[in-house]
């Protein structure tokens, strides 16, 4: 018998609490939403007066400028990388033991305490998922930690210390039932300082939530594995990792060998002055984040897939690529020649796709895109590019896009793959073949949701934007912001016809 299995479990006493947890069914009908998908939920949110978004494997933002789409994008970058900060500077979870007495709060640690009992019980490896009930919990505990830290979160993801950006309310709603799974599994692990004299290996009892894991004991603080579990919750909901693209990544894209030259002048370590002059651009931290990634790209091998060669093949005929020597510097060789060109001396549409291009060929690690506008200088028949490059990533595995935008082409596009994807496999194939279409080209109207932000009318300055959820049929969607100006248009050239 190995030692790990001479090991005996001690008797486990279950910690009294102040409070009886609450029951599932008492929470049944809290933090729950009778969507699809999870939902984000404000209110008084800046220029919001009130916005409930699902988010979907694919969200769109439309409608007016300045309506503070913008807003909503920073704050679902920001939402999903809480678990990016450590305890101490994480403005959610540093104060999270105050809320000990709170139900949730309980009800989370009593279920950690007693799979914990039971595999000291069974003292063999325990292997489980976390049921909907404490998942329940979890995010009623997240969002009463959201609600109660909402100032001091919506001023760190905006860069601001005053309050030119408030909000009333934030929350997160859950489906039901919630499909999420969420791995938690306990085992014993030999430590790293093994007595060597007496030729004896000690053990561990080790958590895992998820991907990570820490020694647990009867008295250390559980805290910490409550966070875990929330972090978890939070990255169901948004994923992992994404990839923010600001509107100005253009000019990034510019700037980004100047930087770096900068960087090597002053006599700086190549690999630290990037986060440095990152930070300290007065810039909200999603752009810096952009930044920051951007500029640390490095030349590596990268498997060639449909959507770069799309991009590459479809709308810019050449290849972005990094040098891999000096600055890793951003070139552009079109096809047919071996010659190429810095990014600064090449088109608008080359520069405006540069960043994407390069993170799908160097950093292909991201599961969220986030993109502003995605047809800046990109003519009509480019946007139709653009939107197949952002339904064949919603298509990929666990992927969500979500995008702002004020192109009516991208949306006609959805449109057609909305239709398309609703036709017998007979006419799906004729279509095609016809337009060179593939599966990963269209996607079900279920897939997608849209969202019309409305600026008040003129003498109402006072009044806060209406976020309306537009309805989406197997036809597609209208989008009312789109038509109202389209009619206009009509009509004006109606009248300079007829007076012609």
């Amino acid at each position: 018998m190995s030692e790990e299995e001479k090991i005996k479990p001690e008797e486990v006493t279950k910690k009294p609490t102040t409070k009886k947890p609450t029951s599932k069914k008492e929470t049944e009908n809290q933090h729950i939403t009778k969507n699809k998908y999870p939902t984000l939920c404000v209110k008084n949110f800046g220029k919001i007066e009130e916005a409930e978004v699902e988010l979907a494997p694919f969200t769109l933002f439309v409608g007016d400028n300045n309506s503070g789409k913008s807003y909503l994008m920073n704050l679902i970058w920001g939402l999903s990388n809480i678990h990016l900060k450590d305890l101490k500077n994480n403005v959610i979870f540093k104060n999270i033991r105050d809320y000990n007495q709170q139900n949730s709060y309980q009800n989370i640690e009593n279920y950690i305490h007693k799979i914990h009992q039971q595999y000291l019980k069974e003292n063999k490896r325990l292997i489980d998922t976390i049921p909907n009930d404490i998942i329940v919990f979890t995010i009623e505990l997240l969002n009463t930690l959201l609600q109660d830290q909402k100032s001091s979160f919506i001023k760190e993801i905006f860069n601001i210390e005053n309050d030119s950006i408030t909000i009333d309310h934030l929350e997160i709603r859950l489906p039901q039932p919630c499909k999420f799974s969420i791995p938690i599994e306990i085992f014993r692990f030999p430590k790293k300082n093994i007595n060597k004299q007496e030729n004896k290996i000690e053990y561990i009892n080790v958590l895992m939530i998820g991907n990570r894991g820490n020694e647990i004991a009867e008295d250390r603080d559980l805290t910490e594995f409550i966070i875990r579990i929330c972090e978890e919750v939070i990255q169901q909901v948004f994923s992992w990792s994404n990839l923010f693209l600001p509107s100005s990544r253009t000019g990034f894209t510019l700037l980004k060998g100047d930087l770096k030259g900068q960087a090597l002048d002053n006599f700086l370590d190549i690999d630290e002055p990037i986060d440095e002059l990152a930070l300290k651009l007065d810039l909200t931290p999603a752009t810096k984040e952009f930044v920051r990634q951007y500029f640390k790209l490095k030349s590596v091998e990268y498997e060639e897939n449909d959507i770069l060669e799309l991009i590459e093949n479809k709308m810019i005929d050449g290849k972005v690529y990094l040098e891999d020597i000096g600055l890793n510097g951003i070139k552009y060789q079109p096809h047919n020649t071996t010659h190429s060109y810095e990014a600064k001396n090449t088109s608008a549409v080359v520069t405006e796709l540069a960043p994407l291009i390069l993170f799908l060929k160097y950093q292909n690690n991201w599961q969220t895109l986030i993109m502003e506008e995605p047809e800046i200088s990109l003519h009509p028949q480019l946007q139709q590019q653009m939107a197949r490059v952002l339904i064949k990533l919603a298509n990929k595995n666990k992927n969500k896009v979500f995008i702002t935008t004020h192109s009516d082409t991208i949306i006609q596009h959805i449109n057609n793959m909305i239709k398309l994807a609703n036709k017998t496999p007979e006419r799906q194939k004729e279509l095609f073949e016809k337009f060179e279409y593939d599966k990963d080209d269209i996607i079900d109207f279920d897939q997608i949701r849209m969202y019309q932000f409305d600026v008040p009318k003129e003498g109402n300055s006072k009044d806060k934007t209406i976020v309306s959820s537009l309805k989406c049929t197997e036809d597609g969607f209208d989008a009312p912001t789109f038509n109202k100006y389209f009619v206009k248009m009509s009509n004006e050239i109606d009248e300079y016809t007829d007076e012609l």
